[in-house]
C-alpha cells in the first residue's frame, strides 16, 4: 500500500482488517485488490441485498451521488423485504 499500511483480507469469512467490508457489506478497495490478484469476480462478494442497490446505481434516473448510496441501500432492502422470499 502507498502509505505502508497493510490489511489482511479473508474472502471466505468476508472480512478485511480495515473494517469497511464487514460494515458496508460491499467489497472495500482491499477486497477488490485481493480479488484482482486472485482473478476472482469481486461482485460475488457483494451482499445479496446490496446487489439490488448496485443495480439501482446503474439504472436509476437520478445521479447516484444526488440520491446517495445509503438511500439506495435502504430502498433495495425495502424492495427485497417486500418481494423476496
Amino acid at each position: 500500500m502507498p502509505n505502508g499500511v497493510e490489511y489482511a483480507v479473508d474472502l471466505r469469512r468476508r472480512r478485511c482488517d480495515c473494517g469497511e467490508f464487514q460494515v458496508d457489506k460491499i467489497p472495500c478497495r482491499h477486497v477488490i485488490a485481493c480479488c484482482a490478484n486472485q482473478r476472482l469476480d469481486w461482485h460475488s462478494y457483494v451482499h445479496d441485498v446490496d446487489q439490488i442497490a448496485l443495480l439501482l446505481l446503474q439504472t436509476h434516473p437520478y445521479p447516484p451521488a444526488a440520491l446517495g448510496l445509503h438511500q439506495m441501500q435502504t430502498d433495495a432492502r425495502k424492495h427485497c423485504n417486500d418481494h423476496c422470499a
